[in-house]
């Protein structure tokens, strides 16, 4: 399987958005900063580019 070329993006503000495109679709990755040892990060999917569908969502929290 070839995982195409890496995903890229930028940050805007606190939030880091990462695409990825492959012969199977298009990636997009959102990390978004909510606090300290806090973020959510999501996961959207697209045949063509321009239309997104949510794929996942979490949310994560450091418990030390």
């Amino acid at each position: 399987c070839d995982p195409g070329a890496p995903a890229t993006g930028d940050w805007n503000g606190n939030t880091l958005t990462l695409q990825h495109s492959h012969k199977m679709g298009h990636g997009k990755f959102t990390f978004v900063i909510d606090g300290e040892g806090k973020y959510t990060f999501k996961i959207d999917f697209s045949q063509d580019g321009k239309n997104w569908m949510p794929f996942m969502e979490g949310k994560y929290k450091r418990v030390s």
